[in-house]
């Protein structure tokens, strides 16, 4: 009776692990016949097919909508489909740890700590180097108003000569109280400067003048009336090219505010090599070995305005750059403080 008990309640007959092995009586294997295993694993491979053939359809899917191979790798939604939009953003270098504080803007350093001035100079550095052509770029070209600018594979070289004093060997102008701050654009895939006094690509000079003139009269702050003059200027200087030259991000920098004005003339900022970035170097479309063009700006800090914060506002102008301080489109903010 007590063997009877034992099996009523035994589903492998009261025999032990052994019987769980396989039970002679009724040829299980592991508790489960082989008609049961045979089903169970068709039912799994079945289901791990079908998983993994829904996860590599939503796996193309998702690459679809970030890459179109047959254009470099780059991105299928771009400007105002993406979500970094048409108007493109302004940097500066260098820029201050951001170990220690992420959000800080402040160029500050004791001139004659030579030390404190290299670690601003020395970024500068290995912008510019990263910034000249690798050794074997074939696709790197030489370019001008005039010649053939970015294509599709080709890019132009970026100058890192003819700097003026923003210079490596001259510590670009930190130690003389004269420092360089390196202005660029963030680049856009796609995107190109919608060029002042252009209609329907003619050069118009009544266009230009009437364009310029409410940029100088824009509120709360235009474009300055000497960007202004040196855009007719570039124009004046290459009769024939007027497209060429008005294809272009030009620039200006002044203190953002009248202190900073009057501590930071307009007459104490220079720009190197040009006042523009010209629109030959665009536009980007993540072509190998690109780089981003800039502009450097030096500012003469007077003596009287040592040891004193100056806010800076740089702004990039072109007729599809939109502008909001607040927000700060199209214009990048920095403090520099010379001690």
């Amino acid at each position: 009776m007590a063997g009877k008990k034992s099996d009523k309640y035994n589903p492998n007959g009261g025999g032990g692990f052994g019987t769980f092995l396989y039970n002679s009586d009724t040829g299980q294997v592991l508790g489960r016949t082989c008609g049961s295993w045979l089903k169970i694993t068709v039912f799994y491979i079945i289901f791990y097919a079908c998983l993994s053939a829904f996860f590599y359809l939503c796996y193309q899917i998702f690459a679809t909508t970030l890459q179109r191979p047959e254009e470099n790798g780059s991105p299928k939604w771009t400007q105002d489909a993406s979500l970094i939009g048409s108007n493109p953003g302004v940097g500066f270098r260098p820029m201050p740890d951001q170990d220690k504080n992420s959000e800080s803007t402040l160029i500050w350093y004791r001139s004659q700590d030579s030390a404190d001035s290299a670690f601003w100079s020395d970024q500068l550095t290995e912008f510019l180097e990263k910034s000249k052509v690798p050794e074997g770029a074939e696709n790197v070209i030489e370019c001008s108003l005039g010649s053939l600018g970015s294509g599709e594979k080709r890019v132009c070289k970026v100058p890192t000569e003819g700097l003026g004093e923003c210079t490596a060997e001259n510590n670009f102008g930190y130690p003389a109280g004269k420092p360089c701050v390196l202005i660029k654009l963030n680049k856009i895939i796609e995107w190109q400067p919608e060029p002042f006094g252009i209609d329907e690509n003619r050069y118009s000079a009544e266009l230009l003048e009437r364009e310029l003139e409410e940029k100088v009269n824009e509120e709360p702050k235009g474009m300055p009336p000497s960007l202004k003059e040196h855009i007719l200027s570039e124009v004046r200087k290459n009769p024939g090219k007027e497209v060429e030259v008005l294809r272009a991000v030009w620039l200006s920098c002044a203190g953002e505010n009248v202190g900073d004005e009057e501590n930071l003339p307009e007459g104490n900022i220079s720009y190197q090599p040009l006042r523009q970035i010209p629109g030959y170097f665009f536009p980007y479309r993540n072509q190998q070995n690109y780089k981003s063009p800039f502009v450097m700006v030096q500012l003469d800090v007077p003596a009287t305005s040592r040891h004193t914060l100056i806010n800076v506002e740089c702004r990039a102008w072109a007729k599809n750059i939109k502008y909001d301080r607040i927000d700060r489109l199209g214009s990048v903010h920095f403090e520099i403080l010379v001690d």
